[in-house]
């Protein structure tokens, strides 16, 4: 058996069997061979029950989504679970391929709603698809970067293996291409948008461009945010760590550092690493 068909075929396994004794062990194996993935085209997989997704083994988003599907202890994952009820909004902003906009769906049932917002050219298609295969969620898609205000801004796409680092942030030689996109605000769509239960962000650096435009729906609807903080890119476009963790803070939020297996650090100083962070409400 070639090693790709191995792939291919321990990674249906994986997918479809997440209880398996000893899963892990393959999940591994399947890591260590992570190069023997480039040859393996698009694929339409299940995606936890009745829900469908197109990925590209290539780029390490897809690929994540081709060997474990949908993931209820994932570290990020297990908090979606915990929060979201059905009836519920979700926004996902810097949504990729839509991994956690049919997580949120998947919880959220017909009865709620996702708007999942993706500024790349390229992956926006294969959002678009995705929300496309599972016409029974109510999923948005909108084609936007969201930042502090609307107009355009150039948009930088990562190579085809790492497209979750797309940026606003000028990625020098690093960008595959560069692209004129529209921006948004929340804050100019509020009036379309529903109260929001979780709003999850993850946009390489441009973090606190999207908290700030966002006040009045932070005023309004007081959501649980789940995002990204990465010192060195917010420095790229202008902030910093701290800033961002002080924006959160002055409106009401208690933050928490999501570590292994999902358990939560208070945030006693801002993080000079990347990680993920939990803001919650404080009256909740």
């Amino acid at each position: 058996m070639s090693l790709p068909l191995a792939v291919r075929g321990l990674s249906w396994v994986t997918r479809n069997f997440p209880n398996l004794p000893g899963r892990w062990r393959i999940v591994r194996w399947l890591d260590q061979h992570e190069h023997s993935f480039a040859s393996l085209p698009p694929k339409t997989v299940r995606f936890a029950r009745d829900f469908r997704m197109r990925v590209d083994p290539v780029d390490e988003n897809g690929r994540r989504i081709y060997v474990n599907g949908f993931q209820p202890l994932e570290r990020l994952t297990r908090h979606f679970v915990r929060l979201l009820r059905p009836g519920d909004c979700v926004i996902d902003i810097g949504a990729n391929v839509g991994y956690y906009t049919m997580v949120a769906a998947k919880l959220v049932g017909p009865t709620g709603c996702v708007h999942a917002f993706e500024a790349s050219p390229r992956v926006f298609s294969r959002l678009q698809t995705n929300a496309g295969l599972n016409p029974g969620a109510n999923i948005h898609v909108h084609s936007q970067a969201v930042t502090d205000h609307c107009g355009e801004i150039e948009f930088y796409a990562a190579a085809a293996e790492r497209t979750g680092y797309s940026s606003i942030r000028n990625l020098g030689e690093e960008a595959n291409s560069v692209a004129t996109v529209p921006t948004i605000s929340l804050d100019s769509i509020l009036d379309e948008l529903p109260t929001a239960r979780l709003v999850k962000i993850d946009v390489e650096g441009a973090e606190l461009l999207v908290l700030k435009g966002m006040r009045r729906l932070i005023e309004r609807d007081k959501p649980f945010f789940i995002f990204e903080i990465d010192d060195v890119f917010l420095r790229e476009l202008g902030a910093d760590a701290r800033q961002q963790c002080d924006f959160l803070v002055d409106a009401g939020y208690d933050l928490f550092r999501i570590v292994a297996k999902g358990a939560l650090e208070p945030v006693v100083e801002p993080p000079t690493d990347r990680c993920n962070i939990l803001a919650c409400p404080q009256e909740m």
